[in-house]
């Protein structure tokens, strides 16, 4: 019943995929998606008239971040362990945080500050939120560079 409101007041299938990809996320909050679940997912995503591929990469991207957050994880726990003497970043690096800010190498902090927050307002996933899971994970890691770019200058200058 509730399927049927949905096919015929929630027209695009966009938006219906929008509604998969939140129970997919729900899901997710144990770490991995139950049988039950995907069946469910399955059952939603036929009944919603959509492409079983859309499901297998929404389900994907989930595993993935997951994957990804695991891994940062251990990184910080290895990261915490070593003594308070990590490397700065090479200069390669550095270049390319003025670059990816947009700003000039002799730029100070109020320069490299307005450009962050330029870069931050174009940028902030919040605007990506109806757009495909690509695009939204593409701002998200984009956003991300940006904010650590920012916090290296902010630290350092």
């Amino acid at each position: 019943m509730v399927c049927a409101w949905i096919n015929v007041h929630v027209k695009e299938d966009f938006d219906r995929l929008q509604i998969i990809y939140f129970l997919a996320g729900q899901s997710m909050i144990n770490g991995r998606i139950l049988a039950q679940e995907y069946r469910f997912l399955e059952y939603l995503t036929e009944t919603f008239h959509l492409d079983f591929k859309d499901l297998d990469s929404i389900v994907a991207s989930f595993y993935q971040k997951n994957k990804e957050q695991t891994s940062e994880k251990k990184q910080s726990k290895k990261s915490r362990s070593r003594s308070s003497s990590s490397r700065p970043p090479s200069k390669t690096k550095i270049h390319g945080y003025y670059k990816l800010l947009g700003v000039e190498e002799t730029a100070d902090l109020k320069e490299i500050k307005k450009a962050y927050r330029k870069l931050v307002m174009q940028h902030h996933p919040d605007k990506f939120e109806n757009a495909g899971v690509v695009e939204i994970k593409k701002a998200q890691d984009r956003f991300l560079k940006i904010q650590e770019a920012y916090e290296y200058f902010e630290k350092n200058l």
